[in-house]
């Protein structure tokens, strides 16, 4: 933040302006003394409080008229941070960035990916990436086709085997040892429409290289421990037409995840990492928070693109475009 000496005598000439903060343990400045026509100094937060900067204007070798500022320092807020992925929303994209550091950090392939929003964004081409691309561009909705939990169900081929889910809890275990295999992935479904009880995972999941598929029908899902999987070989992909809840002591999520209503972090003072993906219809909440001292650089969520688990995405679930054109016979 920059402090600019209001005071200044209206005859005679100035020759600097010294710069004192009451507290340096507070706030300190930089320059002490500003001899250039503007008269400022940038006063830089240290540690949560409030004290005064003091300005002493200086003409004929004597310090001749004062004033004084407040500066509060508030503790740095959460905020969240993605890895060579694209971000879109058609609705507000913030997340409160520390000074110096970037919400969208490259990837494996050097470049960051695009930000998009549709209403407004606490983000700004400085601080969004080292490309700075940021863009106002909302969703558009191809053919009324929204795909969502009904538009993938629909997609599944009568001959694919569904492996019903026990109504409640499981472990994570669950998905690797138990099941039938169809075209080379373990499909699932977990229906709640009779029953109405949430699904919750109770513990890691370490699929290995087991590719996994889950619908999740008329309930909320939780996950309450990390999900693994082989990279380049494993696969877990969640689609639920209500909301995906993650406990906040996971910490790590390899994954791709689409919820019809919300998608929710968990309140907690641990880094989520987040490999892979995460869509929502409703909105994503980020919940987790690490504390003053761990917000000032470092992120509570990170959302990381792994191009690994689109390579083994389910053809199944592709949308195909099919288009006619007239040839020489």
């Amino acid at each position: 933040m920059d402090f600019i000496a209001s005071v200044v005598p209206s005859n005679g000439s100035v020759s600097q302006v010294n710069f004192v903060s009451g507290n340096t343990s507070v706030v300190t400045v930089n320059p002490a003394a500003d001899t250039t026509v503007t008269y400022q100094t940038t006063a830089t937060g240290v540690s949560v409080g409030s004290t005064t900067v003091r300005a002493g204007a200086i003409m004929s070798g004597a310090e001749r008229c004062v004033d004084t500022s407040t500066i509060t320092v508030t503790p740095p807020g959460p905020w969240w941070q993605v890895v060579d992925a694209d971000v879109q929303t058609n609705g507000d994209l913030r997340s409160k960035v520390p000074i110096g550091l970037y919400f969208g950090l490259p990837g494996l392939g050097g470049f960051p990916g695009v930000a998009k929003y549709g209403d407004s964004t606490s983000l700004s081409s400085l601080n969004v990436s080292a490309k700075g691309w940021l863009a106002n561009s909302r969703y558009v909705i191809q053919n009324n086709k929204i795909l969502n939990y009904a538009a993938f169900s629909h997609m599944v081929p009568a001959d694919i085997v569904i492996n019903s889910v026990p109504i409640g809890s499981v472990s994570g275990d669950y998905f690797k040892n138990n099941g039938e295999a169809s075209s080379g992935y373990y499909w699932f479904k977990y229906d709640a429409t009779q029953f109405h009880l949430d699904l919750h995972i109770t513990s890691l999941m370490n699929l290995g290289n087991r590719k996994v598929i889950l619908f999740v029908d008329g309930a909320d899902v939780y996950f309450e421990g990390d999900i693994k999987v082989d990279e380049g070989q494993g696969f877990f992909l969640v689609i639920s037409n209500k909301n995906i809840y993650i406990d906040s002591k996971v910490t790590g999520l390899q994954a791709v995840f689409l919820a019809d209503q919300g998608f929710y972090t968990g309140t907690g003072d641990k880094q989520l990492h987040v490999k892979g993906s995460v869509a929502a219809w409703g909105q994503v909440h980020l919940q987790r928070d690490l504390g003053a001292a761990k917000n000032a650089d470092t992120p509570a969520e990170v959302f990381e693109y792994d191009p690994s688990l689109y390579l083994l995405y389910p053809s199944k679930l592709s949308v195909y475009k099919m288009r006619w054109k007239e040839v020489a016979p």
